[in-house]
């Protein structure tokens, strides 16, 4: 009627106006609404307290009315039987649950009244049965109270119900609060490590630069030259080992299966296995050359060891493996003692150790480079993943927000 009369006055019917609350400030909302529904549900506990002590005074009042023994003489005395011990089971139980008044919070109020109900059934249900031969009102008037305090028990359990809805869906809110805020946080944080690693590699490029400038105008002389030729006679001393390495090892491998067969010992043939799959040729190899030598050459003469291609019989014809190992390792040893003597002398030139040092630092920033260009992947990485998760948490923010108080918004920062 109201809306009619103010169409035909032509005025509009004024809507609510719809807050709208910044993210920092809706802790402090939430903190209110709470207290709102606290004071709701302490308004909402009055008339069942008030229904309550008046049932409790009624139970106090039937205790005294049942105190005495029943005037009724008509009673069958077995009937008389039981109510005699019935009575007093009765009227102490009555006192025992009486003794802790309801009282406190509206939850430990429901609490305390919850547990008189029950004990108040127990009691109609048990004792309680045989006294209403003999006090026929007063039980009459117990089962009736108890259906007070029911009514007013299911009162606050409904609106215990509500208030229990009520903070699920704040607490709802105040998780996603928490969510969108650390969010906020953790982007912003990364956005600092992505802009802070941008300028530590712009600058370490720069230092780089100036290390290499400054490496470019040493003067060492020809020392870092006859370091290079050095480990380069070294490597092609080992390159030389591993063209003798490999058919040896075939060989040494089959004469061993043989041997052992033979029930013949294997120690020195093993050792020698081992030693040529190293790296580098060892002394220790020539020693065991001789008697390695002496078994193959029986399995060769008798054909049980036959050598596959033309490399195996080159290697292990006369003396051709033993000299080739021992060139090798000579070859080794020499380039070996050659780049020691070319260390030592550069260990005391300054051009070489002021090389070093500034090798040293240019190594250093390379490894600071690399570990922030994975730092600033991970935070790219992070900022991208929170830039996708953000705004869904935000509108399931929104719609929690609007479940607690549909006329309440949020001024969301965006990332």
């Amino acid at each position: 009627m109201f809306s009619k009369l103010r169409a035909l006055l032509g005025r509009k019917e004024e809507k609510p106006e719809t807050l709208v609350l910044s993210l920092p400030k809706l802790s402090a909302w939430l903190d209110q609404k709470e207290e709102e529904y606290r004071a709701e549900l302490v308004r909402t506990f009055e008339a069942p307290k008030v229904e309550i002590a008046a049932a409790l005074s009624t139970i106090r009042d039937l205790i005294v009315a049942i105190d005495h023994d029943p005037e009724n003489e008509e009673l069958h005395p077995k009937v008389k039987s039981v109510i005699k011990t019935a009575r007093p089971q009765a009227i102490r139980s009555l006192r025992h649950i009486l003794e802790k008044e309801p009282a406190g919070s509206p939850r430990e109020y429901y609490a305390t009244a919850a547990e008189i109900l029950k004990g108040c059934i127990t009691i109609a249900k048990g004792p309680g049965k045989y006294l209403a031969a003999a006090y026929n009102e007063e039980m009459a008037q117990f089962r009736r109270t108890i259906k007070e305090i029911g009514r007013s028990v299911n009162d606050m359990t409904k609106a215990i119900s509500v208030d229990d809805a009520r903070q699920a869906r704040i607490r709802e809110v105040r998780d996603m609060h928490s969510m969108a805020l650390e969010m906020i946080r953790t982007h912003e944080k990364a956005l600092q490590t992505i802009t802070s690693a941008k300028e530590e590699i712009d600058h370490l490029d720069h230092t780089k630069k100036e290390l290499l400038a400054a490496i470019e105008a040493i003067d060492t002389g020809d020392t870092t030259d006859r370091i290079k030729a050095a480990v380069t006679e070294r490597e092609a001393a080992i390159r030389h080992l591993a063209q003798i390495r490999a058919p040896a090892g075939s060989v040494l491998g089959r004469a061993e299966k043989l041997l052992k067969r033979h029930k013949a010992p294997v120690g020195d043939i093993q050792e020698l296995q081992r030693i040529c799959k190293e790296d580098h040729p060892r002394p220790e190899a020539l020693e065991l050359i001789p008697p390695v030598m002496s078994s193959i050459r029986s399995l060769i003469d008798s054909g049980e060891l036959q050598l596959k291609n033309r490399e195996e019989q080159q290697l292990f014809s006369g003396d051709h493996f033993a000299e080739s190992m021992k060139k090798a390792y000579e070859e080794y040893k020499a380039a070996e003692e050659r780049l020691t003597a070319v260390r030592q002398e550069a260990a005391s030139h300054p051009g070489i150790q002021e090389e070093i040092r500034l090798n040293g630092e240019l190594t250093v920033a390379m490894e600071k480079q690399d570990a922030l260009r994975k730092d600033m992947s991970k935070a790219e990485e992070e900022r991208s993943k929170l830039e996708v998760e953000y705004p869904r948490t935000c509108e399931t923010l929104i719609d929690r927000l609007h479940q607690v108080d549909p006329m309440v918004d949020l001024d969301l920062p965006h990332l």
